[in-house]
């Protein structure tokens, strides 16, 4: 099963009435996994391919030669650009989404976040000092390398795919100041329509 046709599901779940609190952070939790995996596909391509074409000047280059290897770097960058920019959209329209509704996922309480973002329970007290006061959700999601630390994966990385797309969006917003941070929590508000969110024990 291809990406796209992966997030057009997850997306499609996403949207559906009555989610539980937890369901729904699970959904987007993959989804911001999918985004992220697909992202760094595309970044580790394009340095492939500057890479690539940097191997191809000589010693000592003409101007010609640094003019065609230049070229062929901006290409590398334009490598499926249309799939990375959608990408980036989605992560700040979900990232936006968890900003705008964390205290929806307060509500589950600390001890189901830290099973819920699997967080590893030999990290757990040390994470736990290191959110400090902040509120849970976002305290546990923006401990560097917290999210999903029992992968050894996850464990070679600072930021986990649910802070990557809550930064993507508020570099967003840092990005544009006249950017209405809340246009991205409408949909979410619009879709529930005043119905509250079943907590799940």
């Amino acid at each position: 099963m291809s990406q796209e046709t992966v997030l057009k599901r997850l997306w499609a779940l996403d949207a559906k009435y009555g989610l539980s609190i937890r369901t729904q952070l699970l959904v987007r939790r993959r989804l911001c996994r999918v985004l992220s995996e697909l992202r760094h596909q595309i970044q580790g391509e394009r340095q492939a391919q500057i890479r690539a074409a940097r191997l191809q000047l000589p010693k000592n280059p003409t101007p010609f030669d640094q003019a065609r290897i230049k070229r062929l770097e901006q290409t590398a960058k334009g490598h499926r650009i249309h799939e990375f920019v959608e990408t980036l959209r989605q992560q700040i329209r979900l990232g936006g989404d968890l900003i705008i509704n964390q205290a929806i996922y307060d509500s589950l309480g600390l001890d189901e976040l830290l099973v819920l973002l699997n967080i590893n329970p030999a990290d757990q007290a040390w994470v736990l000092e290191q959110m400090g006061d902040e509120p849970p959700f976002f305290g546990l999601v923006f401990v560097p390398g917290s999210e999903n630390s029992t992968s050894r994966e996850a464990q070679r990385k600072e930021h986990g795919p649910l802070l990557e797309a809550c930064l993507s969006s508020i570099t967003e917003v840092m990005r544009h100041p006249d950017f209405d941070p809340e246009a991205v929590g409408r949909r979410i508000r619009e879709k529930y329509k005043g119905q509250r969110l079943r907590r799940v024990k």
